[in-house]
């Protein structure tokens, strides 16, 4: 009976002893699906961010690659121009310099057939024997005409064919103004003075004179006024009174 108990007792502690182990393995197991659970959601977070990097990365790089592939095409395409002008720049020298020497020809060519002229000419006047030669004629350029002179308009005394002097100066009276440019009360008041003078005189017996006005023969502009003295009825000159009177 005591083996009975004992080796009942050793089953129940064999039993207790199994659960404990199990109740151990479920946690741990419970454990492991925890740490399965929080592990697997972050590390497809992180592959994600991971992903997102390498996308942004990957994208950088094609923007700079572009960016440096349209400055490298702009460059070229300077280069290019700048190549196309400096092409121009030498072929336009290069025409220039052809046409300088073109132009030299031609007048090295002139020259010498112009020299072949005239030592043919001294050979000639020199040696009668000897043939002339035979120079190619050189074409010259027709000479333009001068232009012709643009006709001046004629002036007044030009068309009348008398000199300036004549045509402001003749008179339409045949007398010139003993006051030129003066107005006709200076010449009456010329008059009145010498009468006045040729009364106070006893040689003198009667007194007269008048003044008048001349104008221009060919423009009719008024030139001034003249005057006439009479004394004891001898009609004189406004020179010829003052000298008369001694004034």
């Amino acid at each position: 009976m005591k083996k009975i108990k004992s080796r009942r007792g050793n089953l129940l502690n064999k039993f207790k002893n199994l659960s404990k182990r199990k109740k151990v393995i479920t946690i741990t197991i419970s454990m492991l699906v925890l740490l399965l659970a929080v592990s697997i959601p972050t590390t497809i977070i992180l592959s994600s961010s991971s992903n997102s990097k390498e996308i942004q990365t990957s994208s950088k790089k094609s923007l700079k690659s572009k960016s440096k592939t349209k400055k490298e095409k702009s460059s070229d395409e300077k280069e290019e121009t700048n190549k196309d002008d400096v092409e121009e720049e030498k072929s336009k020298e290069a025409n220039s310099k052809k046409e300088e020497a073109n132009q030299s020809k031609n007048q090295s060519e002139s020259n010498s057939d112009n020299s072949g002229e005239s030592s043919g000419a001294t050979t000639n006047k020199t040696t009668p024997q000897q043939t002339p030669q035979q120079n190619q004629p050189v074409q010259q350029q027709p000479s333009q005409p001068a232009p012709a002179p643009t006709p001046q308009p004629q002036t007044e005394w030009e068309k009348l064919g008398i000199s300036e002097y004549t045509y402001y100066n003749t008179t339409l009276e045949g007398v010139q103004p003993d006051f030129r440019g003066s107005d006709l009360s200076v010449c009456e008041a010329e008059v009145n003075r010498l009468r006045g003078i040729a009364r106070n005189r006893t040689d003198v017996t009667s007194t007269g004179g008048n003044s008048y006005t001349v104008t221009g023969k060919y423009t009719g502009q008024y030139l001034g006024c003249g005057l006439k003295l009479r004394i004891n009825g001898v009609e004189y000159s406004y020179s010829q009174a003052k000298a008369f009177l001694g004034v």
